[in-house]
């Protein structure tokens, strides 16, 4: 699942500060909003986009090797949240449930953590080539950020009182 808006807000928040204004850490935090794929399409469209701008090849290349570099970096980490993601017991339990067709009240059971790390996997793990997939794990990310949202409506409830 690529979402051209989060790749635009990356590319935005580097052309208004100027990649100089961020660490490495702040763009390995930028950039982890996006998944893979998006990763992937923000390396693709860096060089036409920053050349645009410095109209400089130089510049343009020094540029494109620190986003190239911390996009590596960023996949790692992925990498390494999927990995611990599947070795636990959630994932599994969550195919589970969707052969015995009860995934949402496996969703509604599962805790907020759970839920963020179920979403986190989903968003990231996905073959884009299957439209229906995309479209099935588009509608459990839904219903997952259906939940969250309904858990945060609770406790800002249980706030007031």
């Amino acid at each position: 699942m690529i979402d051209s808006n989060k790749i635009n807000q990356v590319f935005e928040a580097i052309i208004e500060n100027g990649i100089d204004a961020f660490s490495d850490n702040d763009l390995i935090k930028l950039f982890s909003m996006l998944n893979k794929q998006e990763l992937n399409e923000l390396y693709e469209a860096s060089y036409d986009i920053f050349n645009k701008i410095y109209d400089n090849s130089t510049v343009t290349n020094i540029v494109v090797k620190r986003i190239d570099s911390i996009i590596k970096i960023v996949k790692i980490k992925i990498d390494t949240i999927l990995y611990k993601i599947k070795n636990g017991t959630l994932i599994n339990s969550f195919y589970e449930s969707l052969k015995q067709e009860n995934y949402q009240k496996f969703i509604v059971n599962c805790s907020t953590n759970e839920l963020s790390d179920l979403k986190y996997y989903l968003y990231n793990n996905v073959n884009t080539n299957d439209k229906d997939i995309i479209k099935v794990n588009k509608k459990i990310i839904n219903i997952i950020i259906k939940e969250l949202k309904n858990r945060v409506g609770k406790l800002n409830k249980n706030d007031i009182n």
